[in-house]
């Protein structure tokens, strides 16, 4: 416990900064979209763009609607929160051997398991956190253009699928730093790894038979435009089940044989 409480204290900061540029983003936006709310004209200029809507899947999103200009405007969350919970993946357990503070950490009274333990329920309940503020912020600044229950069930819908997003980055990410320790090459790769995928998930917007490319990227498996439509596939919470699982017990597995860095 003494662990877990410490590493919320130590990430409390980080948390508040990422929720306060991600929130002044959606008052900014909540502002623009103001303006052209059930716009014809803009929904008709609009068209002009579908070859990119299609390619982030929200072809037949009307934009002019406050789901549908959020469902459009997913980018900056799904993307944002995704490489805060891998980059805090891959740091909160890593850091103290680059630091050089895994003595301390290794002579407590715990085992190695316990301090697994202790991280990564940090870096859930952290990822949780921000997840829930930026969505409620989200619901509150865009409630008054539409007070629907759809409204309500997108938003709800969206913040469950980010979080899912995140969780496979998160998990995916403390698996790797349990092996590996340059943490600085770590964090440069990893943002790659999220930003192709990301890039991977719009790829496949324009290609008719995708095959077996949409498993390759999270991003994919609960987009904001299947939110929409609270369309939770089967096949896709298997793999997010199977990944976590894997990388958990990996961790489990290896951490306490590892040979650490003084």
């Amino acid at each position: 416990m003494t662990i877990y409480l410490f590493e919320l204290r130590k990430h409390l900061k980080s948390l508040l900064i990422w929720f306060s540029v991600l929130l002044v983003i959606m008052i900014v936006a909540s502002v623009e979209f103001e303006v052209y709310q059930g716009d014809e004209e803009i929904r008709q200029a609009m068209d002009a763009f579908d070859p990119f809507f299609q390619a982030l899947g929200m072809d037949n999103v009307d934009f002019t609607t406050a789901i549908g200009f959020l469902a459009i405007f997913s980018i900056y969350t799904y993307l944002p929160l995704s490489i805060y919970s891998g980059l805090l993946g891959l740091n909160i357990l890593s850091k103290e051997e680059h630091k050089k503070t895994s003595e301390f950490l290794l002579t407590m009274p715990v085992k190695r398991t316990t301090i697994i333990t202790a991280k990564i329920s940090a870096a859930v309940t952290l990822t949780f956190v921000l997840n829930l503020l930026l969505h409620l912020a989200i619901f509150i600044i865009f409630y008054r253009f539409d007070t629907s229950s759809s409204f309500v069930l997108f938003v709800s819908h969206m913040a469950l699928g980010v979080l899912m997003t995140q969780l496979i980055f998160l998990l995916f990410a403390f698996g790797i730093s349990v092996i590996l320790k340059r943490q600085k090459v770590l964090n440069g790769s990893f943002l790659v790894l999220i930003i192709v995928t990301f890039m991977l998930n719009m790829l496949i917007g324009y290609i008719d038979n995708p095959y077996f490319l949409p498993y390759l990227t999270p991003f994919q498996y609960f987009s904001a435009s299947q939110m929409v439509e609270g369309n939770f596939r089967l096949s896709y919470l298997i793999i997010t089940l199977f990944l976590s699982v894997t990388t958990l017990s990996f961790s489990y597995y290896y951490y306490p044989k590892k040979n650490i860095t003084i």
